[in-house]
């Protein structure tokens, strides 16, 4: 019970300032799932296991954030290794960690261009809502694919720059703004958000076109999201994707999923 309250103590302090966004209802119902975040990554994990089964695989997540994913994979029997760049979410995930029964070790606290891995030490290489926020994405990318054995695939998830709701701030339409108007819209309705960035500065957007030629030079194969969509339309996902599904009647068969996402899905192999 100690190690629970203080990573809701963690928690608490890492997003008060979001407490201005939100209602106290949904700030409490955000605070309990960041504290149950592990239990929520079944979509995130289905979606991985259409390319490779996962179980009893190494897996790393560059970028673990709050520890969630790591946590979740561990408990099904992969071998999971989660880094971050921040501290906070260093001490959260490793909190977490010790609430499920496992070692605190599983969470490295490291940048994504330095890991303090050998080469091929991974089957799996996750990047889940990370690369957007990586300063020099050749350098993590280098990492990425010098950790990964060959044939090793990398996921990543990535926001998608034609999806007009801005998720980093819970707004509409920022990220399609020119810099000052941007800024100023942010500020206006964000002052104190409490979340990646105050005015977005630090975020890279791209479609999905963008994307793929940012990460294609690094691997053998950039594999095609169809399955994934296909998945996603048929209805498994949620009410949203099975009326995108119904409405489109395409399953994945042109780009138009593509601009329907508010992530793009970046899957390829070593």
């Amino acid at each position: 019970m100690l190690i629970r309250e203080e990573l809701l103590r963690l928690l608490l302090a890492k997003w008060e300032n979001s407490r201005d966004c939100l209602s106290p209802d949904k700030f409490a119902k955000f605070i309990d799932y960041k504290l149950r975040q592990h239990e929520f990554q079944d979509k995130l994990i289905r979606r991985i296991c259409l390319y490779e089964n996962i179980v009893s695989k190494r897996v790393l997540d560059a970028g673990s954030g709050e520890g969630g994913l790591v946590v979740a994979l561990n408990l099904m029997n992969c071998m999971a290794v989660g880094a971050d760049i921040k501290g906070d979410n260093i001490s959260i995930s490793k909190l977490r960690a010790r609430l499920a029964g496992l070692p605190e070790n599983i969470f490295i606290h490291c940048d994504a261009s330095g890991l303090p891995f050998d080469d091929g030490s991974f089957d799996i290489v996750v990047m889940n809502e990370v690369l957007e926020h990586v300063a020099d994405v050749r350098a993590a990318m280098k990492e990425v694919t010098r950790v990964l054995k060959d044939g090793g695939l990398f996921f990543a998830r990535v926001p998608n720059a034609l999806w007009p709701f801005e998720g980093h701030v819970n707004l509409w339409f920022p990220h399609w703004l020119p810099g000052p108007m941007r800024k100023s819209y942010v500020r206006a309705f964000r002052p104190r958000k409490g979340f990646e960035s105050s005015d977005l500065d630090d975020i890279r957007y791209h479609a999905y076109p963008g994307w793929r030629r940012e990460v294609a030079p690094f691997f053998r194969q950039v594999l095609s999201n169809k399955k994934l969509y296909n998945n996603l339309m048929a209805g498994r996902e949620g009410v949203f994707w099975s009326f995108a599904g119904r409405l489109l009647g395409l399953a994945g068969e042109s780009m138009l999923p593509d601009i329907l996402s508010p992530t793009t899905h970046l899957v390829a192999r070593k």
